[in-house]
């Protein structure tokens, strides 16, 4: 820079850290009745979901037992994965 005098300069020092990661949880395994309907949602937070049955979306429903796997990315592109069995 150009200051009255001549030139100046300085330095500044710039820490970056990534956010805290958003909580991920199913919660428990869940059990299901016949014609009973159980509703999964991994949480907001997250910028792209995956889940077992390739479903991108925040949330699945089933009526079928069986394990369900939820795979999870922030805006850092960092992943967590969680599971439940209903």
């Amino acid at each position: 820079a150009q200051a009255a005098c001549g030139e100046a300069s300085d330095t500044l020092t710039v820490t970056a850290v990534n956010p805290p990661l958003p909580p991920l949880d199913l919660g428990p395994d869940a059990a299901i009745c016949d014609n009973g309907v159980v509703t999964l949602d991994a949480g907001p937070g997250f910028v792209r979901y995956r889940w077992s049955n390739n479903s991108t979306e925040r949330s699945v429903t089933t009526t079928e037992p069986g394990w369900w796997i939820v795979e999870t990315w922030d805006v850092c592109d960092r992943r967590q994965t969680d599971s439940v069995f209903v």
